[in-house]
């Protein structure tokens, strides 16, 4: 049993069924997709479950629990077609577009956030348009817009062929996305 957001179902799902498959085809595996946040105790999460894949946190430093890398990612804009940002993306244009964010906290983003370093160098905080609960839902409220959304690079290329979307890169050097497998 492992528990994982729905981004990294997306980005990693199909690769880990046919490694499953292909090394070991009789396993079982039970995939729990997280539906707000990660579970506030890891310890006590981890004695039901065999593993957790999340971005590192410092609350996940506990006794008893390892942690490796899985993979590593970064963040991308992604705009409908006809959204007159341009060819780049500018600080500016975070500031001043609607927002589609997905699992967005109420009230403003904690320090914890994956997010929170871009977001420190914006001069307002974004203007949250739609919230979604999946991050797999997020481009379909972006599509024929002028919304934004700032989402993970392996989740916005399954859906860069779509003529009405754009995928552009993330100004304000965000630090990528690390997604750890965690287990006691």
């Amino acid at each position: 049993v492992v528990l994982m957001p729905d981004y990294v179902l997306a980005a990693l799902g199909e690769q880990l069924s046919r490694a499953m498959h292909e090394a070991a085809p009789g396993t079982r595996l039970h995939v729990k997709v997280v539906h707000e946040s990660m579970p506030a105790d890891l310890l006590e999460s981890l004695r039901v479950l065999d593993g957790i894949i999340s971005v590192p946190m410092q609350r996940f430093q506990v006794t008893g629990i390892r942690g490796m890398e899985l993979f590593r990612d970064r963040w991308v804009c992604v705009v409908a077609s006809d959204n007159p940002v341009g060819d780049r993306m500018e600080l500016a244009d975070l500031e001043r577009l609607p927002w589609v964010v997905p699992h967005h906290p109420d009230g403003e983003y904690p320090p914890t956030s994956p997010l929170a370093p871009l977001l420190a160098r914006l001069s307002a905080r974004p203007q949250v348009a739609v919230r979604v609960d999946s991050y797999q839902a997020t481009p379909y409220f972006v599509a024929g817009t002028d919304r934004v959304a700032v989402m993970q690079r392996r989740l916005a290329a399954l859906f860069a062929d779509r003529p009405d979307l754009r995928v552009l890169e993330c100004p304000g050097d965000p630090p990528p996305i690390v997604e750890t497998l965690w287990w006691h």
